[in-house]
C-alpha cells in the first residue's frame, strides 16, 4: 500500500490492485441504470470532473467511467443539475475527518471543493461494493457535481 495525503486526509491507498478491480466492472452506474437522468450524467461526465479531480482518481487507481453509484437531486435556478454519486478505491483512511457526518437521524456531508462544480470527500462507510473489490479494504470517494442537461430527452425540474 501506498501511503498519499490528498486534501485532508492521509490514506493508504493501492492504485495497482484498484485499477485491476475496476478492470472487472463491467460498466458505470448511470450506463447500468439507463434512465434520463443516468444518461445525461453519462453524457456529460466530461464536464463533472474537473482535471484536478480526474488527477486524484488517477492517483488512486479510480476509472472515472465506473461510478459505483449516481443520482440526481434538482435542477438549479441557474439550469445546472446537480448530482451526487460515489466510487471505491482499495486503501483505508489514517487520519482525516470523515466525510459523512451524523446529525441525529439524517447525515449530512462535509466536502472539500473543487473548482465551482464539484465537491468530494473520503468516508470509510461504504456501499454497493462491486463484487471485485471483495477481500480487500475498500474506502468510498463521494461527490457533488453540477452539470447541464445535454442529452435530447425530457429534462427533469
Amino acid at each position: 500500500m501506498d501511503i498519499a495525503q490528498i486534501g485532508r486526509w492521509k490514506i493508504q491507498c493501492d492504485p495497482e490492485a484498484t485499477r485491476e478491480a475496476f478492470l472487472r466492472v463491467p460498466i458505470g452506474s448511470p450506463e447500468s441504470c439507463g434512465c434520463a437522468d443516468c444518461l445525461n450524467f453519462a453524457a456529460a461526465r466530461d464536464r463533472a470532473y474537473p482535471s484536478a479531480v480526474l488527477s486524484i482518481f488517477n492517483q488512486l487507481g479510480i476509472d472515472s467511467h465506473k461510478e459505483s453509484e449516481i443520482w440526481h437531486t434538482h435542477r438549479d435556478e441557474s439550469g445546472l443539475h446537480h448530482y451526487g454519486g460515489f466510487f471505491h478505491f482499495i486503501g483505508a483512511i489514517e487520519s482525516g475527518r470523515d466525510v459523512m457526518v451524523k446529525l441525529n437521524d439524517y447525515r449530512t456531508y462535509d466536502f472539500e471543493t473543487i473548482g465551482e462544480r464539484f465537491e468530494w470527500g473520503l468516508t470509510s462507510e461504504t456501499a454497493l461494493v462491486p463484487n471485485s473489490f471483495n477481500g480487500s479494504p475498500v474506502t468510498q470517494l463521494e461527490f457533488a457535481a453540477r452539470i447541464p442537461w445535454v442529452v435530447e430527452m425530457a429534462e427533469p425540474d
